[in-house]
């Protein structure tokens, strides 16, 4: 049995595909890229040789690998620099799996270094403070967030009201920041006043009761 090591050339970094007919049909940038990736997984992934043994097991998984990346736009090593540090931490026995290597390689917003929502109410909470007159601001997310806000409303509201306004805005601004999206303006969210609601039917079914009154004939005519 041919072993693992005599297949991959760590000079040219690539690998022997036995079925030609596919080679024609896949990204020969990305493949090169995919073959890196395959002699990084070989030198940090301790089961590489077991679960390799047959080589043709090994054409087809770097064939998918390929494939996937083909599908997602993985066609440059920036895109997976993210996921190598990741695994090189991890130091799985075996190779991930496409979808948990994906996973590695989009950022987080820790990995962004945007704050926790917590730190982000607090740092805009004093910001909004009249004495503050040079704001510092630790990421443009909480800036963003914050000036979709009422800062008077920061100011002064007690957390249990201010809050949840100042958490909606935060997670739609961390959700544009992570897709790649540009910062854009967020909608006013429509809120639902329970008690305003409650006191509207009461007052709907007071008149309806006063209208039925009238409505009666007079007992005196």
């Amino acid at each position: 049995m041919q072993h693992i090591t005599s297949l991959i050339n760590t000079a040219s970094l690539s690998v022997e595909r036995e079925d030609s007919k596919y080679q024609s049909a896949l990204d020969p940038h990305i493949s090169a890229i995919v073959d890196k990736l395959f002699v990084f997984f070989y030198s940090i992934c301790r089961g590489f040789d077991k679960q390799y043994q047959d080589p043709k097991r090994l054409n087809i998984e770097k064939t998918q690998w390929i494939k996937a990346f083909m599908d997602i736009g993985f066609n440059t090593l920036e895109k997976v620099q993210l996921g190598v540090k990741k695994c090189r931490l991890e130091s799985p026995i075996n190779t991930p799996t496409i979808g948990q290597f994906v996973k590695w390689c989009t950022p987080s917003a820790q990995d962004l270094g945007i704050p926790d929502i917590e730190d982000a109410y607090l740092e805009a909470c004093k910001n909004s403070h009249f004495a503050i007159s040079e704001k510092q601001w630790s990421h443009p997310a909480v800036y963003h967030a914050w000036s979709m806000c009422k800062s008077f409303d920061l100011a002064n509201l007690p957390k249990k009201n201010s809050f949840p306004i100042f958490e909606r805005n935060y997670d739609i601004t961390v959700k544009m920041i992570l897709n790649g999206e540009p910062l854009k303006p967020i909608p006013v969210a429509i809120t639902y006043d329970r008690h305003k609601r409650k006191t509207s039917c009461q007052l709907d079914l007071k008149n309806t009761t006063v209208m039925r009154k009238l409505e009666q004939p007079c007992k005196a005519c």
